[in-house]
């Protein structure tokens, strides 16, 4: 349901269905710190959108339900 898009400016979109899923990212997957997403968001038709400009470096991203 995670959708990753890039965008030609070099920034991202990260898209999932209006369902109430938590949005966790973390600049690491050896020692990941998983921290919520909870500013940038919007409702964009039937999905919320999270769109970042290009990251400095790594950047991953999970959905968990709550």
């Amino acid at each position: 349901v995670l959708s990753v898009t890039q965008l030609p400016s070099g920034g991202v979109t990260v898209s999932w269905p209006l369902i109430p899923y938590v949005l966790l990212s973390s600049p690491s997957l050896t020692n990941p710190a998983w921290t919520p997403v909870i500013n940038g968001i919007t409702q964009t038709a039937d999905k919320n959108v999270y769109t970042i400009s290009a990251p400095a470096g790594a950047q991953f991203f999970k959905l968990v339900y709550p």
